[in-house]
């Protein structure tokens, strides 16, 4: 469970997070013969984890390297 409210301080997980939430909402709407507009659903939820890493509950790692930092390396080959 621990491991659980790690994942969920990344922002890459309510990325993913709206995308399967998308899919099921859509299934769900579809048995209902329903429509909805999913990318309007996709942005309100992709603005909800913006919200999130503003307040710093969630950490946006869209930008870290998870090989390490090549810079470094190659600038004490220099």
């Amino acid at each position: 469970m621990k491991n659980l409210f790690q994942k969920m301080k990344k922002y890459s997980f309510w990325v993913s997070f709206s995308g399967a939430l998308i899919i099921f909402l859509n299934c769900l709407a579809k048995l209902f013969n329903f429509e909805f507009e999913s990318a309007i659903v996709e942005e309100v939820l992709l603005a909800f984890a913006g919200v999130l890493v503003v307040l710093g509950l969630v950490v946006d790692d869209s930008n870290s390297n998870d090989d390490g930092d090549t810079n470094e390396e190659e600038n004490a080959e220099k």
